[in-house]
């Protein structure tokens, strides 16, 4: 108890301050949704995500890339195949031109995903394939409308988070 006193005295954040103003002062700026948010920053969710994408694979080129993905191809191609794949391409969306987008191996990933999404269990899955199709400017009415119709399959995975970047990524369409 007396560490948490005389810690909350180092702080300035504690009832023992004398001087009642600047204790209100401090209590405002603890209020605001600004400086809480950036206080309280989850740290593991942040290196977790700088480790997930430390883990894919750096393409020098799209052709290594598409070589990559046919290699997935033959070996199968599930959940996990199109989250990498999904991740990659949202990492470098900027280096994609329209004759990248016409390659067979983007429409055959294209088919997978549209094939495959029925077996997500992953809420961000779904986030990233509404993302991706947005970004890449997919235009596959059949595709968007199974994505619609497995999101309100498996309502009972998705986070509000994950609903509102979802509406987002459909009203882009």
């Amino acid at each position: 108890m007396e560490k948490e006193v005389k810690e909350r005295t180092e702080r300035k954040l504690n009832w023992n301050i004398k001087n009642r103003w600047e204790q209100r002062a401090l209590d405002d700026v603890m209020l605001n949704l600004d400086v809480r948010n950036s206080r309280f920053r989850d740290f593991a969710r942040l290196s977790q995500q700088q480790q997930a994408f430390s883990n894919i694979q750096e393409f020098n080129s799209i052709d290594e890339l598409y070589f990559f993905m046919d290699n997935m191809f033959t070996d199968g191609f599930d959940e996990h195949h199109i989250s990498i794949a999904l991740d990659v391409f949202l990492r470098d969306v900027v280096l994609f031109e329209e004759k990248d987008l016409n390659n067979p191996t983007f429409q055959q990933f294209l088919r997978e995903v549209g094939r495959n999404m029925v077996t997500f269990e992953d809420e961000k899955n779904y986030v990233k394939v509404a993302q991706f199709l947005d970004w890449f400017c997919v235009n596959d009415k059949i595709l968007w409308i199974n994505l619609e119709q497995f999101m309100l399959r498996k309502e009972r995975i998705f986070s509000a988070d994950s609903y509102i970047k979802l509406l987002s990524h459909f009203s882009n369409q």
